[in-house]
């Protein structure tokens, strides 16, 4: 059966980090883990071009946008200039 999402269902589960820095740390971090995912999936889709062009439209996103945004935040201690 799929899981759906209702509000409140994360809420006691995940805890926050402690500051905006911790956050953006965090988010550099995951933007790097799902860089490395996309790269490991995209010989895998090869046969299937819609695959590679949905897998490469959001590995550029974290590389381009995402992982550039969450840096600038770090860099900046915690919140984007």
């Amino acid at each position: 059966m799929r899981q759906v999402w209702r509000a409140g269902t994360w809420l006691g589960n995940v805890t926050a980090p402690e500051t905006l820095l911790e956050a953006a740390q965090t988010g550099v971090l995951a933007e790097n883990l799902n860089i490395g995912m996309y790269d490991g999936l995209l010989p895998q889709v090869q046969k299937y071009p819609s695959l590679v062009t949905r897998c490469s439209n959001l590995r550029a996103a974290s590389l381009d946008h995402h992982l550039p945004a969450f840096e600038a935040a770090v860099n900046n201690g915690g919140s984007l200039p």
